[in-house]
C-alpha cells in the first residue's frame, strides 16, 4: 500500500535536487493532482493510493529543467486548461492580469477585436468566452503556435479566427477593431543573464527576445498599425517591459496618441500599458 504523503516526500525529495523547496513541492501537488488525481488535502490527510504511475521519465524531464508545464502539456489560464508545448510561450499571471482588465474595461456592445501573437491562444480564447459577442481575429507568425491555439480554442469552445500573419507585412485589412491587444516580445538579448535556465532552454526565443539596438521595435510597429485599425474610441493594450516606460509613452506621443494609461501587475512593476483613441490625434506615421 503506497500513502500519499510519503510519495509527495519522496517526489520532492527528487526535485530539491534542482529546484528550491517550495517550487518542488508545488511540482510534487501537480505530479500527483494530474497523474493520480491525488489533491493536497489528500496528501495532509495522508490518504492511500489506489493507483499506480512510473514517475521516472516525468522526473528525468523535471530534473533536466523542463518547465512543469511543457512535461504535462497543458497549463491553467482563465479557468480554462489549454495545451501547450514547446512551440508556445507558457501562459503567465501577468497575462492573465491583462486580460481581466480588458475584460472589466470594456464597455462597446459585440466588439472586434484584434489579437497580435496568438501564442498558446490565451488572450483571444479568454477575451471570446467572456466578452459577449466580441468578434475575435488572432495573427501569430509561428505556424506552430497557431496549431495549438486553434485546438485549444476549439477545446474551450471559443470562437477565435486565426490568421498566419507577419505584422511587417501588408494585409488587406477589412473595418476597424475596437480593441486591439498584444503581449509581444519584450525581454532584451542583454537580459538573458538574469533568466532562468528552464525558460532559456525550452520556451521559444522568437517570442522572448528582442534585440537590445530595437527593443520597442514591436510596440512601434503595433503602434503605426492601430493608427489606422483602431475605430474611433478604440483601445490599444499591451504587456510591457518595465524598464521603458518613459519610452513608450515618449514614442506613443511620437506617433500622435494622446490618451495612456500605465498600469502595475502584481508585482507592483509597470507591465500593461492602455492606448485610447480620441478625436484628437495627429498621427506621425
Amino acid at each position: 500500500m503506497i500513502y500519499s504523503r510519503a510519495l509527495f516526500q519522496e517526489l520532492t525529495q527528487q526535485l530539491s535536487e534542482a529546484y528550491p523547496m517550495e517550487e518542488a513541492e508545488a511540482i510534487s501537488y501537480r505530479l500527483l493532482s494530474h497523474y493520480l488525481e491525488v489533491e493536497r488535502m489528500d496528501v495532509i490527510l495522508n490518504k492511500a493510493i489506489t493507483q499506480t504511475f512510473d514517475f521516472s521519465a516525468v522526473m528525468k524531464r523535471l530534473l533536466a529543467l523542463e518547465p512543469i508545464q511543457y512535461v504535462l502539456g497543458q497549463e491553467e489560464f482563465m479557468n480554462m486548461t489549454l495545451d501547450v508545448g514547446k512551440g508556445v510561450l507558457i501562459p503567465r499571471p501577468e497575462t492573465e492580469e491583462l486580460v481581466q482588465w480588458i475584460i472589466a474595461e470594456n464597455t462597446v456592445s459585440n466588439p472586434k477585436i484584434l489579437d497580435i501573437g496568438t501564442g498558446s491562444g490565451c488572450i483571444p480564447i479568454a477575451l471570446a468566452k467572456n466578452i459577449q459577442g466580441s468578434e475575435v481575429t488572432s495573427l501569430d507568425v509561428s505556424l506552430d503556435a497557431l496549431s495549438i491555439a486553434q485546438k485549444n480554442a476549439q477545446k474551450n469552445e471559443a470562437t477565435v479566427d486565426f490568421i498566419y500573419h507577419d505584422i511587417f507585412d501588408d494585409y488587406d485589412w477589412k473595418g476597424s477593431f475596437d480593441i486591439i491587444v498584444s503581449n509581444p516580445p519584450y525581454v532584451r538579448e542583454s537580459e538573458k543573464i538574469m533568466m532562468r535556465a528552464n525558460v532559456l532552454n525550452y520556451e521559444p526565443a522568437s517570442a522572448l527576445f528582442v534585440p537590445d539596438s530595437d527593443p520597442l521595435v514591436f510596440y512601434r510597429r503595433i503602434m503605426q498599425l492601430a493608427t489606422t485599425l483602431l475605430s474611433e474610441n478604440g483601445k490599444l493594450y499591451f504587456e510591457m517591459n518595465e524598464a521603458f516606460t518613459d519610452e513608450m509613452i515618449d514614442m506613443s506621443f511620437k506617433i500622435g496618441f494622446e490618451s495612456m494609461i500605465l498600469k502595475e501587475d502584481f508585482m507592483s512593476k509597470d507591465r500593461f500599458f492602455l492606448i485610447k483613441r480620441t478625436n484628437k490625434e495627429n498621427f506621425k506615421c
